[in-house]
């Protein structure tokens, strides 16, 4: 069916007919939010009533004041629109608002429509703003939209709530586990000044020693002949986001006689980015991709285990070390100076620890990324979900 007709390409079975047109004007009506505007912006999480804006960012904080609460419930929800920006949020507990700039919008006859079925319809309207006005009255509650009746909107609006739920649910569990991840690092390493982390694996007992990068790696060199039939290109993101690849094309190649061949677990370093932490532990895809001068690599000597490192050189002491070992140049060109890099101490314990750390943090890693999959996964049916159930 194309997009045209009056009933969705996705649809539950239970239902059938055509769907038919409703002013939203006579769907939602609206409440001015002057009565529940905070009187103090002063916020405390240990407070009780959400200060919530119609914008993006939802929930400003949270308010002890006790007058002026604005009811919602799971039973009686409100939708708050941005009067300016035509964004909106579902609410269904109590709350406080920031300004005046929206417009609080409940189903007028909850036997005909239903709340969250009527906050996705209003979300999927493409609607352009022009100008800095506001658009319930004058505009959005005169729009016709194309709606089922009520048993469809409740189901649809089911099936799309418990789908946003799980989402949210997914998100709360990757912000917990990067939280997890934050407080580790910040525990088990220790600082320079100490010769044990705050906390640690209760297997070990030895004290951390001190060390410099001479200590810890080498300088590694694998030199071959710039390829003329095309080669792939390795890249070092700032701020240790880790590596990229870029195809180098026969003719495009690099004005070197040769290159360098990346290996894996060598610790290595743009060294005109290297005070925006564009530093990187090359892994199994890295090995075999190629480099010019300015990515000098270093092989971890007997002793080190090279993920260790990814973790222990990724604090904003390194970062600070590196920005000093760089001296100004033009632009964000700042080359880096070695032998002040390999200056730079750190503590280090024996490879046992260093591999029991560099594999938990590791665990935690793969972990966020697979959150940060299940995620995107999720938006993407929930996106091919509302293009198919919506007409």
């Amino acid at each position: 069916m194309s997009k045209s007709d009056k009933t969705p390409t996705i649809r539950f079975k239970d239902f059938s007919g055509e769907w038919k047109p409703k002013i939203l004007g006579d769907v939602l009506k609206y409440e001015q939010p002057q009565p529940y505007i905070v009187t103090r912006a002063v916020y405390d999480d240990r407070y009780k009533t959400p200060v919530l804006t119609a914008g993006q960012s939802f929930i400003l904080g949270y308010t002890n004041e006790t007058e002026g609460i604005k009811t919602a419930s799971e039973d009686d929800p409100v939708i708050i629109f941005d009067d300016f920006m035509t964004t909106s949020h579902y609410v269904d507990f109590p709350f406080k608002v920031k300004s005046s700039a929206m417009k609080l919008l409940t189903i007028k006859d909850t036997t005909l429509d239903d709340a969250y079925y009527a906050y996705l319809a209003l979300a999927q309207m493409r609607y352009n703003v022009q100008n800095h006005e506001r658009h319930w009255i004058s505009k959005f509650a005169g729009f016709d939209v194309l709606m089922p009746e009520y048993d469809e909107q409740k189901k649809i609006g089911l099936f799309f709530f418990d789908l946003n739920s799980l989402i949210e649910s997914q998100r709360e569990h990757l912000e917990k586990t990067r939280q997890i991840k934050y407080s580790f690092m910040n525990g088990l390493f220790a600082q320079i000044t100490d010769d044990l982390p705050e906390f640690r694996f209760a297997e070990y007992s030895h004290k951390w020693c001190k060390k410099n990068l001479y200590e810890i790696a080498s300088p590694y060199t694998d030199f071959l002949p710039t390829p003329t039939d095309g080669y792939t290109r390795l890249g070092i993101r700032s701020h240790m986001k880790g590596t990229f690849y870029e195809y180098v094309a026969p003719s495009k190649q690099l004005g070197e006689k040769r290159l360098q061949r990346v290996k894996r677990n060598n610790f290595i370093v743009n060294i005109v980015f290297a005070w925006e932490h564009a530093i990187a532990v090359t892994t199994e895809e890295d090995e075999g991709k190629l480099v010019s001068h300015r990515f000098p690599q270093f092989s971890f000597n007997e002793g080190m285990y090279p993920r260790f490192f990814h973790y222990a050189l990724s604090d904003e002491r390194f970062r600070h070390h590196l920005w000093l070992a760089s001296p100004s140049g033009a632009g964000r060109n700042k080359t880096l100076r070695i032998d002040e890099m390999m200056e730079y101490e750190l503590r280090v314990p024996e490879y046992e620890e260093q591999k029991k750390i560099a594999d938990f943090l590791t665990s935690l890693d793969e972990l966020i990324e697979l959150y940060d999959c299940q995620i995107a996964k999720l938006q993407n049916i929930k996106a091919a979900c509302l293009q198919g159930m919506f007409v």
